[in-house]
């Protein structure tokens, strides 16, 4: 301790100003803590000294610039800190312009910061036709649905039975609903096909794709036409797989109509308990789907087996 600096202490002790910190290498003013910026004190800020949000430490001193004074209260809000050279917390502020904020999944486009507010706005739903989707997440948009079913124009056909089961070894459905378009139109060979089971949450269900190409014959899978009906076969022999599926034109007793019957083995992907949406695309959901080629319907519990769609029949 030089003489000058031992001087100075010992005439502040005798004058009961002065404390030492153990430990420290500067010494506390017994007056910091009193509201009053006193020789020695960079600050004092009474007893909000060295508390969560003041810039004045408890040794009266600036706290760092790494220090949070501010919390960000919302995603529109920054956080302040500390400049290290003030006891006072900077001005409140808001993210800038433009910054996303809000959620944001396949059907919601973030909302944004407005540069003046910390409030985020709402998303902005992407359209949804048919208006199936999901109140909070929008998971059913038109990008996104199967079978963008408007109006519920082609929904399946409940005059005839409407038949799905399955079972650990086979899955089996045949269906009829009208399409949107002429039969010609399908192009399963190029487009190939879609099956779909969701609960009504979206978080739960299977999207069954048969994939575009042509029958080859034995060890090969694709699709081929005959007349006045299209037919998938898989015939790889691999597991979990669709085996058949016929679709065909019944436009002659009522316009557009299709039955689609479809067969498989092992089925593999989960089946929701009822109620559940199945829904036929008869192509790619983007291109078809979205022009009507498609039909769905609502298996309610009152249409399926006690032993729920996993291991029993839904028929309407």
């Amino acid at each position: 301790m030089n003489r000058s600096f031992a001087r100075t202490t010992r005439r502040l002790l005798a004058a009961g100003t002065l404390v030492l910190a153990w430990g420290g290498t500067a010494p506390i003013l017994a007056s910091c803590g009193d509201s009053v910026l006193d020789g020695g004190e960079a600050c004092d800020a009474g007893a909000a000294n060295g508390t969560a949000t003041a810039c004045c430490a408890s040794d009266c001193q600036f706290e760092p610039a790494s220090k949070t004074c501010r919390p960000a209260e919302t995603t529109c809000d920054v956080a302040e800190t500390c400049t290290g050279s003030s006891d006072t917390c900077p001005s409140d502020a808001v993210e800038p312009a433009g910054g996303e904020c809000g959620l944001t999944t396949d059907c919601l486009v973030s909302a944004t910061c407005d540069g003046a507010s910390k409030v985020c706005g709402p998303s902005t739903p992407l359209p949804d036709s048919d208006g199936d989707s999901s109140t909070s997440y929008n998971e059913l948009c038109d990008a996104y649905d199967p079978c963008t079913n408007v109006g519920g124009a082609r929904d399946f056909d409940t005059t005839r039975r409407i038949f799905f089961s399955t079972r650990p070894k086979s899955i089996k459905l045949v269906a009829s609903f009208a399409i949107a378009t002429p039969f010609a139109d399908l192009d399963p060979e190029v487009r190939g096909a879609l099956i779909a089971l969701y609960d009504p949450t979206y978080e739960h269900g299977a999207y069954i794709t048969l994939e575009p190409g042509t029958y080859g014959g034995a060890g090969t899978k694709g699709w081929f036409e005959s007349t006045r009906q299209w037919n998938y076969v898989d015939a790889t022999g691999s597991s979990y797989a669709i085996r058949k599926v016929k679709i065909q034109d019944r436009s002659t007793q009522s316009p557009g109509r299709v039955i689609v019957k479809v067969a498989g083995s092992a089925w593999g992907p989960q089946i929701p308990p009822p109620p559940f949406t199945l829904a036929v695309t008869l192509g790619s959901r983007s291109v078809d789907g979205a022009a009507g080629r498609c039909g769905e319907t609502i298996f309610g519990i009152n249409d399926c087996s006690p032993k729920t769609a996993l291991y029993g029949a839904c028929v309407k």
